[in-house]
């Protein structure tokens, strides 16, 4: 986890370097969404360009592929099987599974128009995320670190946590003083989803070191 967070660091460093040199070639540039376009037809011969093209579409598939693969999973065991239909057959289940990849795709696409509202998809990625980051790293914090901490104080602290952050983002403009300022709703919607966790978990019952051995620091594996 610590190696892959290390990585994880250069990847703003790989985001920014383009901009960069975008921004030295092409001052008159006013769309950071065309930096990258505009570096790729300037700078690469037609046989590259299209081969980092076809590597661009290749990346976007594969995430997309993942993440849908993923909601649908979630959706599919952790609700529809366990609140629906519990007793249905594994076909049965791989058949909603389908249903439900192509209604999440067909969500996407429908929702897609809402990145007009920001000045760029970077700028749209990093807001949406950053209502989700804050909150479920102060859980995962206190759940690999904190024993007292419960299902339902890590579950209030989440759902605190994206709602800070989405009121922090309704009302930017009278709490922050820049445009964008996903980085702050970050760390304050994690500040609020620390806070709510650790309070909710001291006001309900603690879970047995026999439930929580080998997964919190400290209790180690059972022999």
């Amino acid at each position: 986890m610590v190696w892959g967070a290390f990585l994880k660091m250069f990847i703003p460093v790989l985001v920014l370097f383009p901009g960069l040199i975008a921004l030295a070639l092409h001052p008159g540039l006013k769309d950071g969404d065309q930096a990258m376009p505009t570096l790729i037809r300037t700078l690469l011969p037609p046989g590259l360009g299209g081969l980092l093209f076809a590597a661009f579409l290749a990346g976007l598939m594969s995430s997309i592929d993942s993440m849908l693969n993923s909601t649908a999973t979630l959706w599919t065991k952790d609700i529809y099987e366990k609140f629906i239909r519990k007793d249905a057959s594994d076909h049965h289940y791989l058949v909603v599974g389908r249903y439900a990849t192509v209604a999440l795709l067909a969500l996407g696409v429908i929702t897609s128009p809402v990145s007009q509202h920001f000045e760029g998809i970077y700028v749209a990625v990093q807001t949406f995320l950053s209502m989700f980051q804050g909150p479920v790293f102060s859980i995962l914090l206190l759940g690999i670190f904190w024993r007292r901490i419960t299902q339902w104080g890590g579950l209030a602290g989440l759902v605190g946590g994206i709602g800070s952050a989405a009121l922090m983002h309704a009302f930017k403009d009278e709490i922050f003083t820049i445009d964008d300022p996903f980085l702050y709703v970050s760390w304050w919607s994690f500040v609020a989803g620390f806070v709510i966790a650790v309070l909710v978990s001291l006001i309900t019952a603690p879970h047995s070191d026999q439930r929580l051995t080998g997964l919190v620091f400290g209790l180690p594996k059972e022999s």
